[in-house]
């Protein structure tokens, strides 16, 4: 379980969207950037359209309950962790992410296995 202790400015969770339902009103909506998108999950081991935290600008806090392989990509994206690569996390890691520059859209995938919780205590 991936616990979000602090959302950042506007982290949503994404996957590529539903097309074929404009005839009842509903946008395709999904990933901004599904290149990036798409190139994260299967770095993390996942399927193409897995869901995925879309982050913007200033990025979540998060804690890991258990090991999992994430991976992080988006264009221009410049953070302290590695990027295009998956790596692994400890459990209990606590990863906090660095501002973004306005032009990005990094993903982060989590591992397949785990799903996220907020957590607003703080």
């Amino acid at each position: 379980m991936i616990h979000v202790i602090n959302p950042g400015l506007l982290t949503t969770v994404q996957d590529l969207g539903r097309r074929g339902y404009t005839h009842l009103g509903l946008s395709p909506a999904g990933a901004a950037d599904s290149v990036s998108f798409r190139i994260a999950n299967l770095l993390a081991g996942n399927e193409a359209n897995a869901p995925a935290l879309e982050i913007t600008l200033i990025g979540p806090t998060l804690e890991f309950e258990t090991a999992a392989t994430i991976a992080i990509s988006g264009h221009g994206t410049t953070v302290s962790l590695p990027i295009n690569q998956a790596f692994e996390v400890a459990a209990r890691h606590r990863s906090q992410h660095m501002r973004y520059d306005q032009s990005d859209k990094p993903y982060q995938p989590g591992d397949r296995d785990a799903s996220a919780s907020e957590n607003r205590s703080r």
